[in-house]
């Protein structure tokens, strides 16, 4: 999983990330955004899933707002989910899911809130990329996200499931 742009919109902040998310660790480095703002993650794996956790903390004496991340999770190392092809990745809502080359495992991933929810079929990854509500000065916004892992023929059911348990008030 890699935060690799997370954008300030309207503020021409960009804040690149190199290091991939350790499981259970904190990005080993925090951000500067160009409003005296920081943001970072938190990855570790819990019961079924793996959560995600970003978040932006504003130093700035101004509200920021229209603030979202691009995170990518790369299939390539994955075995039988590196086809770089549209036929087998699904997007439902805030979930993006792609199934391995037998048609019967599936890796899913979601966020809330969600900004886009997105596929590149010349690249072996999926994005759900999420966005933060407007963060007043002083106070620090969060997303949150899932991996998940999932061996069937029902997507629907198990994305269901899904929102439901860790995505709650979305409907």
């Amino acid at each position: 999983v890699r935060d690799e742009d997370a954008l300030v919109a309207g503020r021409g902040a960009d804040v690149g990330r190199e290091d991939a998310l350790g499981v259970g660790e904190d990005v080993p480095k925090e951000g500067e955004l160009e409003s005296e703002g920081e943001d970072d993650a938190f990855v570790a794996p819990v019961d079924e899933v793996v959560k995600m956790r970003l978040w932006v903390r504003n130093g700035s004496p101004e509200k920021l707002s229209g603030l979202r991340a691009q995170v990518c999770v790369m299939l390539k190392g994955a075995v039988g989910f590196h086809q770089r092809i549209d036929d087998n990745k699904i997007i439902d809502d805030n979930w993006v899911a792609c199934r391995d080359a037998e048609g019967k495992r599936w890796i899913i991933t979601g966020w809330e809130p969600i900004h886009r929810p997105w596929q590149n079929p010349p690249v072996p990854c999926l994005h759900a990329d999420p966005s933060f509500p407007d963060c007043p000065p002083g106070q620090q916004v969060e997303a949150h996200g899932i991996i998940s892992f999932y061996e069937g023929t029902n997507l629907k059911k198990r994305i269901r499931e899904l929102r439901a348990k860790y995505f709650p008030g979305r409907k």
